[in-house]
């Protein structure tokens, strides 16, 4: 029997025999592929609110107070509206192409930069990440502000190549952060950490170092007639925290927590990251493993160089970020989306430089890091394709379920928040009666608009509760005291998929002696 040496060399000969267009090609299908299942499922709270916030008519666009977010997104997506609002479609425009982009950046960086492997390398984790499948299925601005970064890094390490200068390619430079400045918040500080490698690597070269600044200075400009936008959302966002204290708690992270789940996430994508003995097993092996390679490869002449490249790329946004942090909570993995290309280059380096080694115990060390962070990526990938507590609030199901169920004429959904939730507003194309306590806690105060409300409600024979965030808004359960007390009784539960949670029903007692048992079956029993 041949030994897995031989089988592994022969099979690098045979992947080096295929033409970097073919495997190009090769990767981005796997991509492609990786990212369709899920594409078309329910728009979850956040997508929606911003699928309706963008179906305005054009002269609000910019009028996004409450969202913390430039509005490009708002743009891209209020011309897709144009054409359908199928959820793929949105999701295809505003997240899986700029990610399919941000994968083919990923491997010429890799290419350009560094090796053809450790293109290839990097490409096959990031075609495989659930952390980046799962956002470039987000109709929410974190997959543009990635794929901007990437193009413009490759515009800044085109700028050592030999030959005249490219004003070209300052122009493109600009355009991208212009773009980038316009799609999130944080992206200042991935323009922070690219001026510190282009002054880092081109210190001696005027051309270069005037042709960054002025084009980075045009973009900078560019945004400053949104600057007084940005600061009223700023207002807004502090003046929700004042009157919501708990949203901070699901908004942010405690400073500590920021940090590790933000490298949690890019290795483990979207697995919860519970205290299980396994997490801790790989993890450990993936940082033992890295430090050794580290360690050993740490004399290579370019090593040091190629380092900072992903320091300045990967490190430096993420740790400003962190500080920043401290007086506005910026920090989630999400938003430094664009980290995580620099994050699979540094692994990929290591191990395609450690696999071209002759040291035995150096090349196995490399093949075995390479290998357990991609059966991680396939484990989480299949997790999320397969498992709904991973996947996204499904409101589109709940409301046909409710909407066939129960009856709009004596049935109506209420909802413990200052109005119903952007969710079910874009799927109730029915009409279905809802109401919403108009506040976001609700009051002890029996006298209270939001108690007098569910007062109001006594007429309905069913009222159904979304436990949905109320937690948060009413975590002392005021609303289903009340319905007691005005004699209704709980008679059902329906059960949505785990991110949504339970929408619990509510009857009138005439109602209960009728109450079907077919009603009573949970709604998981439909599958």
């Amino acid at each position: 029997m041949r030994s897995v040496k031989s089988l592994l060399t022969e099979f690098i000969i045979q992947l080096k025999k295929i033409k970097p267009a073919t495997l190009l090609a090769i990767l981005l299908l796997l991509g492609l592929v990786m990212r369709l299942p899920q594409l078309d499922g329910s728009l979850w709270l956040d997508e929606a609110a911003q699928a309706l916030e963008s179906a305005r008519p054009f002269s609000q666009q910019l009028q996004i107070r409450d969202d913390f977010q430039p509005p490009l997104i708002h743009l891209i997506v209020f011309v897709l509206l144009r054409v359908s609002n199928h959820e793929a479609w949105l999701r295809l425009g505003a997240a899986l192409i700029p990610g399919l982009v941000t994968l083919w950046a990923t491997i010429k960086i890799g290419q350009k930069y560094f090796s053809a492997g450790t293109g290839w390398m990097a490409g096959l984790l990031l075609a495989t990440s659930s952390f980046h499948i799962f956002y470039s299925q987000e109709l929410r601005p974190y997959s543009l502000p990635t794929v901007f970064a990437l193009l413009s890094w490759l515009q800044i390490l085109s700028f050592g190549q030999k030959g005249a200068f490219a004003w070209q390619k300052y122009i493109w430079l600009g355009f991208w952060s212009a773009l980038g400045l316009y799609s999130s918040y944080l992206y200042p500080f991935v323009l922070v950490g690219q001026f510190c490698y282009v002054i880092f690597t081109h210190l001696r070269n005027r051309t270069v170092l005037a042709g960054f600044v002025i084009s980075n200075l045009l973009a900078v400009l560019s945004f400053a007639p949104w600057v007084p936008s940005f600061l009223d959302q700023v207002q807004a966002g502090q003046q929700l925290r004042a009157t919501f204290p708990g949203w901070e708690e699901v908004v942010s992270f405690t400073q500590l927590k920021a940090l590790g789940l933000t490298v949690g996430k890019f290795i483990y994508g979207v697995l919860d990251l519970s205290a299980d003995p396994l997490y801790f097993i790989t993890f450990g092996g993936i940082v033992v493993l890295g430090l050794y390679l580290t360690w050993k490869l740490r004399h290579q002449r370019s090593f040091w160089q190629k380092s900072f490249l992903l320091l300045c790329w990967g490190v430096i946004p993420i740790a400003l970020a962190w500080v920043v942090s401290f007086w506005i909570p910026i920090l989630q993995p999400k938003r430094v989306l664009f980290a995580l290309p620099a994050f699979y280059l540094a692994f990929s380096y290591l191990i395609t430089q450690a696999i071209e080694k002759k040291a035995i115990t150096l090349r196995w060390s490399g093949i075995s890091l390479g290998l357990l962070l991609l059966l991680i990526n396939l484990f989480s990938s299949f997790s999320y394709f397969t498992q709904t507590k991973y996947q996204r609030e499904n409101w589109r199901e709940v409301h046909a379920y409710i909407d066939e169920k129960y009856s709009p004429a004596d049935s109506i959904v209420l909802f413990s928040f200052p109005q119903e939730f952007a969710s079910w507003a874009w799927y109730n194309d029915t009409n279905f009666p809802t109401a919403a306590t108009g506040v976001f806690i609700v009051s002890h105060d029996p006298a209270s608009p939001e108690r007098q409300l569910i007062k109001q409600l006594t007429d309905y024979d069913y009222i159904l509760v979304f436990d949905y965030l109320q937690d948060l808004s009413d975590p002392e359960r005021i609303i289903q005291a009340d319905l007691e007390r005005y004699g209704f009784q709980q008679v059902d539960v329906i059960q949505g998929n785990a991110p949504l949670g339970m929408i619990r029903v509510y009857a009138q007692a005439r109602q209960i002696i009728g109450f079907s048992q077919y009603c009573r079956s949970c709604y998981e029993d439909r599958h």
